[in-house]
């Protein structure tokens, strides 16, 4: 009398095909792909929701750019919870949405940032009347002009880094999401899920 098998080599053997076994690889290294894009549009999108939170507070009463911003980043922070939530289950036009909603926020802090080197410039009376005490010939209104410019430029040079990597980051992942509704069966995508719970 033979030695009975273990489940799983009886499972491989007789259920799965060296083939069918390729397929369930393949079909789950496609869907590890958008996953993991899944995952980083969802903690990002938390962490927009926070930011803008804490924007909107800081800025209620004196800073109409600053509620702006704010607005923009709660928003566009839901935005990206509810589209990673859809790119989970392979929804087509999740890359594409998270891509867009990146640029969004882009344009949101370069408008900010615009408008905070521009028209809503922070008066530093209070700073130039204190310096004016001090011997020497030290313009402060144009150094603290200066230096809010440089901030803002970096602040617009990290948000075009950032934002604009995530934006190329979620539109590649437009072709995984692609390859696992049309080129992996069916049955190896209900297994792969339900594998996956």
């Amino acid at each position: 009398m033979a030695p009975p098998q273990s489940d799983k080599s009886l499972l491989e053997r007789e259920l799965l095909s060296e083939f069918d076994r390729d397929v369930l690889r393949r079909t789950t290294q496609s869907r590890s792909d958008f996953l993991r894009a899944s995952r980083v549009a969802r903690k990002n999108g938390m962490t927009y929701i926070v930011f803008g939170i804490l924007t909107l507070v800081l800025s209620y009463g004196n800073d109409l750019a600053g509620l702006g911003l704010g607005a923009a980043l709660v928003g566009l922070g839901l935005n990206a919870r509810t589209w990673g939530q859809r790119l989970a289950i392979a929804e087509p036009s999740a890359p594409s949405r998270l891509a867009l909603g990146e640029i969004g926020l882009l344009a949101a802090v370069v408008i900010y940032s615009v408008a905070k080197m521009t028209i809503m410039k922070t008066p530093m009376s209070e700073l130039s009347m204190l310096m004016s005490t001090v011997p020497g010939n030290i313009d402060v209104d144009a150094l603290a002009d200066s230096v809010t410019d440089v901030v803002y430029l970096v602040v617009m040079l990290v948000a075009f880094l950032y934002q604009g990597g995530l934006a190329l980051y979620y539109r590649a992942r437009r072709s995984a999401v692609r390859h696992y509704l049309e080129d992996t069966p069916e049955w190896a995508r209900e297994i792969v899920a339900i594998v996956a719970v």
